[in-house]
């Protein structure tokens, strides 16, 4: 039922975050509060992108494929954020502990979580649309930016 849906839901939020506040209590020498709300806050920025993007400018792109572009957004998103604590866990840093690996390993700047996202999701639903092509272009071909940008503007008065 939905009541056992939202339940669900609500505690997968909650381990969530207290798993992202552990690991910010375990590492608190690498960044400071700020630093973890930029990194987190554009995990969810890319994928906002990706879908606004791809809707407005590519046609064919349907409700399937813009799932898949999402999720591989939000992928390269989360592994453009933590990229140095994911190698680390992998067992890719050649740093033997993990402090080491904070210290000494760099990762991509914050201000590049958004654009790597953004350009991997909408690439990934381009690609998906020639699989999944079930967007009518007929129904859909007002709300494209060629047909905004064309639309004759009423001016009051």
């Amino acid at each position: 039922s939905a009541l056992t849906l939202a339940k669900g839901v609500t505690l997968l939020i909650g381990m969530t975050c207290t798993i992202f506040a552990y690991e910010m209590f375990l590492a608190p020498n690498r960044d400071n509060i700020l630093g973890y709300t930029a990194r987190t806050f554009n995990l969810a920025l890319g994928p906002l992108g990706t879908m606004y993007i791809a809707g407005l400018f590519l046609p064919r792109v349907g409700q399937k494929a813009i799932l898949i572009g999402t999720a591989m957004s939000l992928m390269t998103s989360t592994y453009t954020a933590w990229s140095v604590e994911i190698n680390w866990m992998l067992g890719l840093s050649e740093q033997p502990t993990y402090e080491l690996a904070l210290e000494l390993d760099k990762g991509p700047s914050i201000f590049l979580i958004t654009p790597f996202a953004v350009v991997g999701g909408v690439f990934s639903a381009f690609v998906a649309s020639f699989i999944f092509p079930n967007r009518k272009k007929e129904e859909t071909r007002e709300y494209l930016w060629k047909a905004i940008c064309n639309r004759k503007t009423e001016h009051a008065g």
